[in-house]
């Protein structure tokens, strides 16, 4: 049927006006004739106008709906717009797939980056966090204030007992106070130097990005244009100055060995300014590391000293021993100038003991330190004697109990208070013996500075044998090594002149009212110096050393007698050799 049709269509003839008597192929579109409508081939060439002929086979072609010479039109550009849009309509079904699966994936790449970007936040929060909570953590441990709170609730200790609880507990916390103080500033310079999350920058940022979406319809694609141009230029300027932050520090460039410099430990730097120094040095990395510096850092054979793990403590260390150094070298230069012989050992006398005490008994004390490393000691105390014992060693404060002795009522004769600062004291409130005893351990070296209050200068310390303890009177039992101020009662046993004179012919207490003692079982060691100013040293007779049982416990002990006659102890230290 079609076929059939179609070929009828086609045998439908219009003749020529020509003389060639032939079929019309062309409508003439400028004619306004009826006998000048239609042209066959060979006439519409003849005129040498073709563009105003219209073949007419194009007319029987359903596909050819836009014609550009077709008169009813007098612009071509609009028939090739119209033809344009029947292409985008006949095509309207992928059109719309393709607006649809735009914002399918548009939503889908949104969502992936935003939830990136959300766990990455989240996740430096929440180091954030636990660095903070550390922090509390920390405080609250070193702090102990629960500690003190269940010693003040518990019902069945005297206020007596708590208060030496808690006088304990604050004594502890003072001599910890340096390096908690360290370490809690370490801890907060670290969350400080952490970026922090801006909610309301991040706020501002998304109703910026909201109000573009919202430009996002038929009316704004030129604005959105021009807007997502300008934002890509501006995240490629920020990705710049990102990559240029980001930028490695090149070893051994110029750069990297000031930054080593100035980082040293004993500079005293924070972190927060190496690190802001760091970054901002690093914009100028190429240009730092292009000058002409002097490439030999270091004077031959030296190197600098790597401090990365040393604590904070030891770094203090290190200051106050170049301070000592920088006193010594002062009072040489000194001494030379008075014209006198600046030798060390002269300035050795006049320094405080602890280092004298230290060489002379590190073979007795620490047994740890092979004879090798304690010759080296011994050589760097003695070439520079500047070291105080609580700087090389672990000082921990001693928590001891005195033990008044019931022995023939002797606990009836005195009584044991505090001070005003919380010290235990032992005082006398009657014309009889007042005797006391302190547990120590048998192998650690102890160090205790005590007040003498006394009338008549009857005062017996000393180290006193379990089999003696509660039995015998201090200056009976401890005869070997006990310490004693005046001179009315002989020689009983530290009487040993270490430096200065026998403390029994100084005058107290004009000279001095306070005393150190440095004991230990183990080696056989009770030294007892005058204090602050440790002029006078005294220690064990040789000929008594043998005396000491060393398979005996020992306690540390103290005797009393005059009314009114008192002994402060102001401060007890255990003392250990540090890792």
């Amino acid at each position: 049927m079609d076929q059939t049709s179609n070929k009828n269509q086609s045998q439908v003839e219009i003749p020529c006006e020509c003389k060639y008597d032939v079929e019309s192929s062309y409508l003439n579109i400028e004619s306004s004739r009826e006998d000048d409508l239609f042209y066959c081939y060979n006439c519409a060439l003849m005129d040498n106008n073709m563009p105003k002929y219209l073949l007419i086979n194009i007319l029987q072609n359903e596909k050819k709906q836009f014609l550009l010479n077709w008169p009813h039109l007098d612009d071509k550009e609009l028939v090739q717009q119209i033809r344009e849009f029947s292409f985008q309509q006949n095509s309207k079904q992928q059109v719309m797939l393709q607006i649809e699966n735009f914002f399918k994936d548009f939503i889908t790449e949104f969502t992936e980056v935003l939830g990136q970007k959300q766990k990455i936040i989240l996740n430096n929060q929440n180091l954030i966090n636990e660095d903070i909570q550390k922090l509390l953590d920390f405080y609250k441990e070193t702090a102990q204030l629960e500690d003190i709170n269940k010693i003040i609730q518990n019902q069945s200790s005297s206020k007596q007992q708590k208060a030496n609880q808690i006088l304990q507990i604050i004594n502890n916390k003072k001599n910890d106070s340096k390096d908690n103080t360290n370490k809690i500033r370490l801890m907060i310079d670290k969350i400080n130097q952490q970026p922090k999350v801006n909610l309301e920058t991040l706020n501002q940022y998304k109703q910026s990005i909201i109000s573009q979406i919202q430009l996002i319809d038929n009316k704004h694609f030129a604005d959105l244009k021009a807007i997502s141009e300008k934002n890509f230029l501006n995240a490629q300027s920020i990705q710049k100055i990102k990559s240029e932050n980001n930028t490695e520090l090149i070893k051994n460039g110029n750069l990297d060995i000031i930054l080593q410099l100035i980082s040293n430990k004993t500079n005293f730097c924070t972190q927060k300014y190496t690190d802001s120094l760091q970054f901002e040095l690093l914009k100028l990395q190429e240009v730092i590391n292009a000058l002409n510096i002097e490439k030999d850092v270091y004077v031959n054979g030296k190197k600098q000293i790597n401090f990365n793990n040393f604590n904070a403590n030891q770094i203090e260390d290190i200051e106050i021993l170049c301070l000592k150094i920088e006193e010594l070298n002062s009072q040489l230069k000194q001494q030379q100038e008075q014209g006198q012989k600046g030798e060390n050992s002269d300035l050795f006398k006049q320094l405080q003991p602890s280092s004298d005490l230290i060489a002379n008994n590190i073979d007795k004390v620490y047994d740890c330190i092979d004879k090798q490393k304690k010759e080296k000691i011994k050589q760097l105390l003695r070439k520079y004697p500047i070291f105080e014992i609580e700087q090389i060693i672990k000082v921990i404060p001693y928590k001891f109990k005195i033990d008044i002795s019931n022995w023939q009522d002797f606990n009836l004769s005195g009584r044991l208070t505090q001070d005003n600062n919380g010290n235990q004291k032992l005082e006398t409130v009657q014309q009889k013996h007042f005797i006391s005893y302190i547990e120590i351990k048998q192998n650690s070296l102890y160090k205790m500075v005590i007040e003498l209050k006394l009338l008549n200068k009857h005062l017996f310390i000393g180290l006193v044998g379990k089999s003696h303890k509660d039995s015998q009177y201090i200056h009976e039992s401890s005869q070997i090594n006990s310490f004693i101020v005046g001179s009315n009662y002989g020689d009983r046993g530290v009487s040993k002149v270490v430096k200065g004179k026998c403390l029994r012919d100084v005058n107290y207490p004009n000279e001095y009212n306070q005393i150190e003692i440095t004991f230990c079982v183990k080696n056989k060691l009770f030294q007892v110096s005058d204090y602050p100013l440790r002029q006078n040293i005294n220690g064990i007779n040789d000929h008594r050393l043998n005396l000491i049982n060393l398979n005996e416990q020992y306690y540390l002990g103290f005797e009393l007698y005059s009314e009114g006659d008192s002994l402060t102890i102001l401060k007890f230290d255990e003392i250990q050799i540090q890792d």
